[in-house]
């Protein structure tokens, strides 16, 4: 307005000079896993840590060290076996330096900086058997049976070294439990155990692919008794001592459980006719009796005369 003298002021603040920095270490396993990985570090007041790749949030698959002073730092990932660790990679790109072979990465913090690291481990291929076990019950005028279909398949990411063998034991009980003869190539004796094998003439070691598959067929003749009758059966890979043992075991074993119902029962009624009448004994044997093994003797004497 008239006669008016306005002064403005513009204030300027410095902003605070950062004295810290922070660096990030992430874990990325490929495929996830809940495998741990230990890190370790070059300054006295990190103590080493693990880290995994999972969905279990029980250890995460990053740690964060805030406010530190600029400087110099060096994480090594510890070499776990059956892992490849394929890149080690720090953002900003040229905060760090990275060595596959040693695991590790020496980053140049400086204030104000945030590094992030991640270590990514790619699984080394392994095979995986799995084994399954279905029976099936069945009865004729022969006795009772149950035939079992055995199925072996390499879920894993390699191939199995072979021979593959499978193996079927005999039940404990019920008592009378035994073999009838199994499908090609398995074989043993009607007391078990029954063992089947990948090997052929032209291969004595054939290994399965992954995604393969054996199956085998066995029939257990079981006792007229009933009862519940369980069969296990187990697989296992070949190869040498030298072979790298497999690691997941726990699908290596399959067993069915089935209950076996006691067949029906009838009566048999032994009639003797004399003509003409006579007291003379006519006698019936029967060599042994089916449900108990007991040999016995039925008799038939026409009345006497009255």
């Amino acid at each position: 307005t008239a006669g008016a003298n306005v002064v403005c002021t513009w204030v300027n603040t410095a902003a605070p000079v950062p004295t810290t920095g922070s660096i990030t270490i992430v874990k990325n396993a490929e495929p996830n896993d809940a495998q741990n990985f230990t890190f370790t570090s070059d300054q006295a007041a990190i103590q080493p840590f693990p880290l995994d790749d999972d969905a279990d949030p029980t250890l995460s698959h990053q740690r964060v060290f805030a406010t530190l002073p600029p400087g110099s730092y060096t994480f090594t990932e510890t070499q776990v076996s059956g892992w490849t660790l394929s890149s080690i990679v720090c953002t900003p790109s040229g905060a760090a330096t990275t060595n596959l072979t040693t695991g590790a990465a020496t980053i140049v913090l400086t204030a104000g900086a945030n590094v992030v690291c991640t270590w990514v481990n790619t699984a080394a291929p392994v095979p995986d058997l799995s084994i399954t076990k279905v029976g099936v019950l069945t009865a004729s005028a022969m006795g009772q049976f149950i035939t079992y279909t055995i199925t072996v398949t390499n879920i894993g990411t390699a191939s199995a070294p072979g021979p593959i063998i499978t193996r079927d034991t005999l039940p404990s009980t019920p008592a009378g439990v035994f073999f009838s003869a199994p499908s090609a190539p398995c074989s043993g004796p009607s007391t078990g155990p029954i063992v089947c094998s990948s090997a052929t003439a032209a291969d004595p070691t054939a290994s399965l692919a992954t995604g393969g598959q054996l199956t085998y067929t066995i029939t257990l003749i079981v006792p007229r008794g009933g009862g519940t009758v369980t069969n296990c059966a187990s697989v296992a890979q070949g190869g040498s001592a030298m072979t790298p043992a497999e690691p997941n075991l726990s699908n290596n074993r399959a067993c069915d459980s089935r209950p076996v119902p006691a067949p029906p029962t009838g009566a048999l009624t032994i009639v003797a006719t004399a003509q003409p009448e006579d007291p003379q004994d006519f006698h019936f044997t029967r060599a042994t009796d089916l449900a108990t093994g007991i040999p016995f003797t039925l008799g038939r004497r026409a009345p006497l005369p009255s």
